[in-house]
């Protein structure tokens, strides 16, 4: 289990250090979803020193933020890229989006418990979005594969994580209290997820870098 967490610390850091020092490689529909793995990276670091170095049992807080903080992201990210989602409807989505979030944390599921009605939502909310980009880019005839690539990648990434994880956020509070060895099971098929998932989007990122304007399908 260690393991699987230590290799998600690692890879997202990379992810991070690699995103902000080739920042000005991404175009402007991809440098919203750069700042989200910035801020994931960011987040995986400070729960694993909350919990290792502080021994602070309870730092859902931090997963309360990071929700809204991944909402806002992927949401801007998705509003840019789908035309369906383009102008006062994206608006009013994001911002709906967010009251709900914030009033889940204050009304419903309060900062030192799991905010599963919130993850899932938001998974919900990127396996949608995730379907919709798919079906435009299938749809179309043409496309610039230097251009679209990364974002395909981006797509995937967060695609394949909202499949896998929503079961395990959705009951997360029930999980707590079950057998530990299921638990750990459960647990573990999350992090391997978050990993091939994280996988993905490096991939995505090294597409954003050595990207060239040839290549048109």
């Amino acid at each position: 289990m260690n393991i699987l967490i230590n290799i998600i610390i690692l890879i997202s850091t990379l992810i991070g250090i690699l995103v902000i020092y080739f920042y000005k490689e991404f175009n402007n529909s991809e440098k919203t979803f750069a700042l989200f793995l910035i801020f994931n990276a960011l987040f995986e670091i400070i729960a694993w020193f909350t919990i290792n170095v502080l021994k602070i049992e309870n730092n859902l807080l931090g997963l309360h933020v990071y929700t809204f903080i991944e909402f806002i992201c992927i949401g801007i990210f998705a509003i840019v890229n789908l035309r369906t989602l383009n102008g006062l409807t994206g608006k009013i989505l994001l911002g709906l989006g967010s009251v709900l979030i914030i009033a889940n944390s204050i009304f419903l599921q309060d900062i030192y418990s799991f905010n599963s009605n919130s993850i899932a939502s938001v998974k919900v909310f990127t396996i949608i979005t995730s379907i919709i980009f798919f079906y435009d880019v299938l749809s179309s005839k043409s496309h610039s594969i230097s251009e679209k690539r990364p974002t395909v990648y981006f797509f995937t990434a967060i695609f394949l994580n909202a499949c896998t994880t929503i079961i395990w956020y959705l009951y997360s509070n029930e999980m707590m209290i079950m057998e530990m060895n299921m638990w750990l099971q459960l647990e573990s098929l999350k992090l391997t997820s978050s990993i091939i998932a994280s996988v993905i989007v490096l991939t995505g990122v090294y597409y954003a870098v050595i990207r060239t304007e040839s290549d048109i399908i």
